[in-house]
């Protein structure tokens, strides 16, 4: 609560409101859902929009009879890893520690002459909705250049993760395969399927379920939050 005094105060004091409530929905954008994002772009006033930008937090406070927020405190201190160690919230891996958190594992693969610099994250489902026990994500830098870019088994191969010595030669996608396992066998795995010991060496290079669970990462902001506060929210508009 005290967090959600601090910003408001921030919005209220600010010469450009505007500017503010979309730098604020920017910062937002991961989590909003997209039925709560509707009801604010129909909002006129700044009173209403103060409101629903508490009420926002509240819904999501995992602990409402304390004074702190918990869930916006450690939404925000992500926010801020991830801008300063994850080339920003926007970026693949910004956008999947925002809403992950910090993984289980992450292992590293940086410096090797036959792969690109990637790393695997290791991360716990935890009982949230839609997604596995278990889930193994790759980072890759394409060419090792620019942004770690997520790795999509199915639609990304084995070929995608060695150097491009390899990647330039007439190397078939089985082959690349049984080179990463050699040398990398987790890695491998990870190529095949985010889902440990349920990849399928015959179906490289075609759609997997892990795509379905990578977008099931994605939806978990709609998920997670009860809508039911947005209806009473537009019924006090209409009283008010």
């Amino acid at each position: 609560m005290m967090f959600v005094c601090f910003l408001l105060c921030i919005l209220s004091a600010s010469g450009k409101k505007q500017d503010q409530w979309e730098k604020w929905l920017d910062e937002i954008r991961p989590i909003i859902t997209n039925s709560e994002l509707s009801v604010f772009k129909t909002l006129q006033t700044e009173e209403d929009k103060r409101r629903f930008l508490k009420l926002f937090w509240q819904t999501r406070d995992p602990t409402s009879q304390t004074p702190a927020n918990e869930y916006m405190v450690e939404y925000y201190t992500r926010r801020r890893y991830a801008e300063n160690r994850l080339e920003g919230a926007n970026s693949d891996r910004g956008k999947i520690y925002v809403l992950l958190g910090e993984p289980l594992e992450k292992r590293s693969y940086i410096g090797h002459e036959d792969i690109l610099d990637c790393e695997l994250w290791i991360y716990k489902g935890e009982g949230r909705p839609g997604l596995s026990p278990i889930m193994y994500l790759i980072f890759f830098r394409p060419n090792n250049l620019g942004r770690y870019k997520l790795f999509y088994p199915g639609h990304n191969t084995p070929l995608d993760i060695l150097s491009p010595n390899y990647r330039r030669g007439a190397l078939s996608t089985y082959q690349a395969y049984r080179m990463l396992k050699s040398n990398f066998p987790e890695l491998a795995a990870a190529t095949l399927s985010i889902i440990p010991e349920t990849g399928d060496l015959m179906l490289i290079g075609s759609s997997t379920s892990s795509t379905h669970m990578i977008a099931q990462i994605f939806k978990l902001p709609e998920r997670e939050v009860e809508k039911s506060y947005l209806r009473n929210f537009l019924l006090l508009l209409r009283e008010s």
